[in-house]
């Protein structure tokens, strides 16, 4: 395997080396993504999605330093935070905070470290936006950042009002580095189309939300979460399961074989959750989570999970609104976003999307009288 994708021009014309999906494995620049959630924590996977390597000890504190720099948000950014109407779509409500943030870009230049640093910035940013509008919805005081805390326990903190307990911290890190990169979806072709473009990065990621936040996207753990608030039993999550997979009605967040490949991302978020949720007691998460994968199994043919699936159980285990999840994941994949930013920044050549003319055959012009 060289990293390349197996269809450049169908992937948005362009090959990569960040990110390796097959249907039975994810590698973030040849790592295996087991390995990434055992041994690292988000930083140290952005760390290697922004610059290409792992960190050493020394390069993570200054990654951690400057995402603590970068972290308050300037007072205009609150203030349009506050401003904007509480009913709107919080990923509606990142996609203009983040443009108007462009205005205050702390990092000067384009240089290849300058835009490394923007992607940290904005990684930063990103989250301080979310943490800050989850607060403001609920009329609550927003809280600045606690020193010491890493990316995912400071995202639960200023959310939450306290700093999480380790279990916590780990199962977040976790789903913060299975959805930090994608490969070649939909949403980052439009951030390497719009690099493409000669435009900035911020342009770019606000392209990238704007994709994200589609229903075929983001939006599909909205969708989860209420196929999962319509069971009243674990007998009836098993039940509604076995019968919307017999139906072809399709199970949300499962697909069927040759569906998208997930490359293993579910059974790595499934296993974290595990350890949570027994460390926890919570049996009946588990519960439901076995009944749907019961029922699902009993199909023929049997579909498989999506990330969606564990990662909104996931979200529900930590204590997260089902409406904040989209918006954290995004916190991540920003980090994904910067690295193809980064990637097609330095190729000589654009994207190229296939595209094929279905419109009508040559037609003689008609004046406007004898139309």
């Amino acid at each position: 395997m060289d990293g390349r994708s197996p269809d450049p021009r169908g992937a948005g014309g362009c090959e990569t080396g960040i990110c390796e999906r097959t249907p039975e494995s994810v590698r973030y620049r040849g790592y295996a993504l087991e390995d990434l959630t055992e041994h690292c924590c988000f930083e140290e996977v952005a760390h290697l999605l922004i610059f290409g390597e792992l960190p050493t000890a020394a390069q993570l504190s200054q990654l951690r330093d400057l995402l603590a720099r970068f972290r308050p948000l300037p007072i205009e950014i609150r203030d349009l935070l506050r401003a904007l109407p509480t009913n709107l779509p919080i990923l509606d409500v990142i996609r203009t905070a983040i443009s108007t943030y462009g205005h205050f870009d702390p990092v000067e230049g384009d240089s290849t470290e300058a835009l490394q640093r923007r992607g940290i910035w904005l990684m930063a940013a990103s989250a301080a936006v979310v943490t800050a509008r989850a607060r403001i919805v609920r009329r609550q005081e927003l809280l600045e950042a606690k020193a010491g805390l890493g990316y995912a326990a400071q995202i639960l903190h200023q959310i939450q009002g306290e700093a999480p307990p380790a279990g916590a911290e780990r199962l977040l890190d976790s789903l913060l580095i299975v959805y930090a990169e994608h490969s070649l979806c939909a949403d980052t072709r439009v951030a390497r189309i719009v690099e493409s473009t000669g435009a900035d990065l911020v342009s770019a990621l606000v392209g990238a939300i704007g994709a994200f936040k589609g229903t075929r996207t983001g939006g599909a753990d909205e969708r989860v979460s209420a196929h999962l608030e319509a069971f009243e039993s674990i007998e009836q999550a098993r039940h509604q399961a076995r019968e919307a997979g017999s139906s072809n009605a399709g199970v949300p967040g499962w697909v069927l074989p040759g569906g998208a490949a997930d490359g293993g991302r579910a059974e790595v978020l499934e296993a974290r959750l595990r350890t949570f949720a027994e460390e926890k007691g919570l049996n009946r998460t588990l519960e439901f989570y076995d009944a749907v994968k019961q029922g699902a199994a009993d199909c023929s043919p049997a579909p498989c999970p999506t990330i969606d699936f564990p990662g909104v159980l996931a979200g529900r285990a930590l204590g997260l609104p089902t409406n904040l999840l989209a918006p954290i994941v995004l916190t991540a994949r920003v980090a994904g976003w910067s690295a193809h930013y980064l990637e097609q920044h330095a190729q000589s050549s654009a994207p190229e999307l296939p595209n094929r003319y279905a419109g009508p055959a040559a037609r003689a012009f008609a004046p406007m009288a004898q139309r």
